[in-house]
């Protein structure tokens, strides 16, 4: 049955003059500006992208196979992107004007140009193609598929959630008890230790990094989980959260699986 899901767009969180707002302005909690009817969606909503200069937010309506294009300033459904395969990533390039768009069915990425959104091409990326995030300056495009990005995935999931040594979920990590759990989801068993994740995972360079990839720090004594576009997601140290985080200066690098 088809659901008719509703996007809350707080459409100040985009504007530039947010930067100038005063202390007091910024402390105050987010409020709805507006409610913009999707229409008839199925399942599940996935990820969104926006196109700042143009108004545009793009939706990953992956039970209808669609992408929908919302006009921000006209506060509406301006089209659809139809005969997608179970979209999930989606990512903008503002330089370029091309959307990018990560199919989990068929482990496509595929991309979208201009004001029409005129189909560009079809890259064939690998099984479950989910997560896509954009190197702006290098003009580089990462997607997590396969295994990694079910990994991804879950480590996502787990943000904001305290660091406690020892511990492996659901509601607290360590460092190695995150990186284990999340590879667990993808069917692949690691040990609760930084060096033997190490040891016991296909060691690769800086250069041939995937998402999904473990990343070593303090002569292997932390681990995080390389999401791509040169960031990780780890659980750093008591009193912390687990968070996103610059790559940094990691010692070594691996590929489970």
């Amino acid at each position: 049955m088809n659901v008719r899901k509703v996007a809350r767009i707080v459409l100040g969180v985009v504007a530039l003059s947010a930067c100038a707002q005063s202390a007091a302005e910024e402390s105050a909690p987010l409020s709805i500006e507006a409610r913009i009817p999707l229409g008839a969606v199925k399942g599940r909503i996935d990820h969104l992208a926006i196109d700042v200069a143009h108004q545009r937010l793009f939706v990953a309506e992956l039970g209808n196979d669609s992408v929908g294009v919302v006009d921000l300033a006209q506060r509406s459904v301006a089209r659809n992107l139809t005969a997608l395969d179970e979209p999930q990533g989606i990512a903008y390039m503002p330089a370029s004007d091309t959307l990018y768009v990560a199919n989990g069915g068929d482990g496509s990425l595929r991309s979208f140009q201009g004001a029409e959104l005129a189909p560009v091409a079809s890259i064939e990326v690998g099984s479950d193609a989910d997560n896509v995030r954009i190197d702006q300056d290098r003009k580089q495009i990462y997607v997590g598929h396969g295994k990694g990005a079910i990994a991804v995935r879950y480590a996502y999931a787990q943000l904001g959630k305290m660091y406690v040594f020892g511990a492996a979920g659901p509601n607290n990590f360590d460092c190695s008890g995150l990186t284990m759990m999340a590879w667990k989801q993808a069917g692949v068993s690691l040990p609760h230790n930084a060096a033997q994740q190490y040891q016991r995972t296909a060691h690769v360079t800086k250069a041939q990094l995937q998402p999904g990839d473990l990343v070593y720090y303090n002569g292997f004594g932390h681990v995080g989980l390389y999401i791509g576009n040169g960031q990780i997601i780890h659980a750093s140290r008591s009193g912390q959260p687990v968070a996103v985080r610059g790559l940094l200066s990691p010692i070594a690098y691996s590929r489970p699986g």
